[in-house]
C-alpha cells in the first residue's frame, strides 16, 4: 500500500517550520552582538556559529520538502514523535554533519 504526504500535512509542517524560524529568530535577536560572536568555551559554537547551523540545515530541509519524492509503504509520519523528542532534547550532544558546520 502505497502512501504520500497530503497538501494538508505538507502546508501544516511548512507552517510548523515557519513558527520555528520566527521563534528562533526572536530568540538570536535577544543576543547582544559580543555575546552573539563569543563562545561560551572552546568545546562549543557561539551564537551565529548556532544560527549559521541552524540556517544550513534549514535549506536541507526546503529541499527536502519541496524537492522531487517518491512514494513509501510506511506511513509518511511514522517518525515524527521520536524525532520531536530528539531534537526538543536540550541535554544530549551530537555531532554535527560536516556540511552543516558554521
Amino acid at each position: 500500500m502505497e502512501m504520500t504526504i497530503t497538501e494538508e500535512q505538507r502546508s501544516d509542517l511548512e507552517r510548523s517550520i515557519q513558527d520555528a524560524m520566527k521563534c528562533f529568530l526572536e530568540a538570536m535577536y535577544d543576543f547582544k552582538e559580543p555575546e552573539f560572536n563569543q563562545p561560551p568555551d572552546a568545546k562549543t559554537w557561539s551564537g551565529a556559529g548556532v544560527c549559521s547551523h541552524i540556517h544550513k540545515s534549514l535549506s536541507y530541509i526546503h529541499q527536502a520538502v519541496n524537492g522531487l519524492a517518491s512514494t513509501t509503504a510506511r506511513v509518511p509520519d511514522v517518525h515524527r514523535d521520536a524525532l520531536r523528542q530528539m531534537m526538543e532534547d536540550m541535554n544530549s550532544k551530537a555531532k554535527s554533519a560536516a556540511v552543516l558546520l558554521p
